[in-house]
């Protein structure tokens, strides 16, 4: 009754623009078609004081409503370029506002950044149902593709698995090896030795022991001359952490995407959905779970590619002729052959030492990654 009281007392030709245009009253909250037409009227003419339908007369300060659609005004395609009346807090102008619902008196109106009394109430409502229409609208691309992504996943074990043997074959055969590349790469990745040119000191003893940048170093009789050879950056800097273990990232990735059952299409995903209507917090668990899936399997796909890229035949060869430099202190040599259809590394740290032989695993050289796809988590829908 109050509602309808209230309701009476606005006139429909009221109006801020004093042009008498009639508004629509609605019963219950406007279709999304209505508020995409007013939308697209703002955006075309900027004058929401112009839009059929809309209420432009006064409103009170405490008038309750709900925010449909943020909106932008672009204040170019005003007639007088200036800023749109705010029918709740005239004389007040704005660009930047909403397209709302006032519920209790059943009107539609688009607002500023006004100081309403409701207004702190509406913004909660509203970052509600943005992020309602978010996980829902992210759950409905996502889910179909779950079942697919766990199956992918499982797919990739005997790839882990020859990885990790690999890294660790590589990591404990040869040690010095291992450790100087990753300190190489701690530094950015660059293969750059330094030859000594000229220094005061003639008894300084081996050159090559210089690891000073190049250019001019000390002052008077201890400066040094040098100069720099570069060799390139490592690749696949992956295969010289100190502890990659592709084996516990895989399993990682299939824990969470394991831990949701779905395994139906596009319209088993809307039914799933609506099912979570008003349980906001499984929602949010089940775009937890998508979304974590996708980023693990994300972690474990590029750094399996990127340790791959280490044995690649010109990585090898780049780190040979680094190792094999005369101005490297601590020579190394690795090599990459194919024999009888099988690829083999030869590392070799000491010339004296007997070189560490690894076979790199047709699994590996053949691999071939699945499709996958990361799905966006809009945080809002389409802005006007």
């Amino acid at each position: 009754m109050a509602a309808a009281m209230r309701r009476k007392a606005y006139d429909p030709t009221a109006s801020l623009d004093g042009g008498g245009l009639p508004f629509r009253q609605f019963t219950t909250e406007p279709t999304k078609l209505f508020v995409d037409q007013v939308a697209e009227h703002i955006k075309q003419t900027g004058q929401p004081e112009t839009c059929d339908g809309l209420f432009r007369g006064q409103l009170d300060q405490d008038t309750r409503y709900r925010i449909l659609r943020k909106i932008n005004i672009d204040r170019r395609k005003r007639p007088e370029g200036d800023r749109a009346t705010c029918p709740m807090c005239t004389p007040n102008r704005f660009l930047e506002g909403a397209i709302v619902y006032c519920h209790e008196i059943g009107v539609v109106a688009v607002i500023g950044h006004c100081c309403a009394t409701h207004a702190d109430e509406a913004q909660r409502d509203f970052r509600k149902a943005e992020l309602k229409w978010s996980q829902e609208t992210y759950l409905m691309a996502a889910l179909p593709q779950l079942r697919g992504k766990q199956q992918a996943l499982a797919k990739l074990r005997g790839a882990a698995d020859a990885a990790l043997a690999l890294y660790r074959k590589f990591r404990l055969g040869a040690p010095r090896l291992h450790q100087h590349l990753r300190d190489v790469a701690v530094r950015g990745g660059r293969l750059v030795l330094y030859e000594v040119l000229r220094t005061a000191d003639e008894d300084q003893g081996d050159r090559r022991d210089y690891t000073g940048p190049a250019g001019f170093r000390g002052k008077g009789s201890s400066e040094t001359e040098t100069r720099d050879h570069t060799f390139g950056v490592i690749g696949g800097v992956t295969a010289t952490l100190s502890n990659y273990n592709p084996v516990k990232e895989l399993a990682d990735a299939i824990r969470f995407a394991d831990s949701m059952v779905f395994t139906g299409d596009e319209g088993a995903a809307i039914d799933f959905v609506a099912q979570l209507d008003d349980d906001p917090a499984r929602r949010g668990a089940a775009v937890a779970i998508c979304q974590g899936t996708d980023h693990r399997y994300k972690k474990f796909s590029s750094r399996l590619v990127d340790f791959l890229a280490f044995w690649d035949a010109d990585n090898v060869e780049r780190l040979n002729q680094y190792g094999q430099s005369e101005w490297n202190p601590h020579p190394f040599q690795v090599r990459r052959n194919v024999r009888r259809g099988s690829t083999w590394i030869t590392i070799r740290e000491h010339r004296s030492q007997t070189p560490l032989t690894l076979l790199l695993p047709a699994t590996l050289l053949g691999l071939t990654l699945p499709e996958w796809t990361h799905f966006e988590f809009r945080t809002s829908p389409p802005a006007t």
